[in-house]
């Protein structure tokens, strides 16, 4: 699904109707509003660790959804069918973070889903630099 809905507390009930309409006849691996926000103030504090600067964060992605075998007793493991659930990216613009995908997915029971911040290429590399820059060096004789 194709939407752009910036995640705040007044886009609530909109990220509720998106929400609705994916997950119509789901009863299981649901997603709130609430859960999305949690997602963009999550995918937020990792890019403030990561040390970038606010202008520098629109772009970076942040994808969730819960794989095959979570919360699957162990007797289902290894039956060879896929459970649905619902996946989400959410986008970090310069205004904030924004709803861009919702959808139901089939995973597997060895799926570990997805859970992750997925970075640009300038992200990635201010993050190494960075990183690299906190590191003492010292020649040891």
């Amino acid at each position: 699904m194709d939407i752009k809905i910036k995640i705040t507390p007044d886009n609530a009930a909109g990220i509720k109707v998106v929400l609705d309409e994916v997950q119509h006849r789901a009863s299981a691996r649901l997603l709130d509003a609430d859960n999305v926000a949690a997602f963009a103030a999550s995918a937020e504090k990792q890019l403030e660790k990561l040390g970038l600067p606010k202008a520098l964060r629109p772009g970076a992605l942040y994808e969730w959804s819960e794989g095959g075998i979570c919360g699957m007793p162990n007797s289902y493991k290894k039956k060879a069918s896929p459970r649905a659930s619902t996946w989400i990216r959410i986008e970090r613009r310069g205004a904030g973070w924004y709803l861009v995908g919702v959808e139901r997915r089939d995973y597997w029971p060895d799926d570990s889903g997805e859970d992750g911040l997925i970075l640009t290429k300038d992200q990635h590399g201010e993050a190494v630099r960075r990183f690299a820059n906190s590191l003492e060096y010292r020649e040891v004789a």
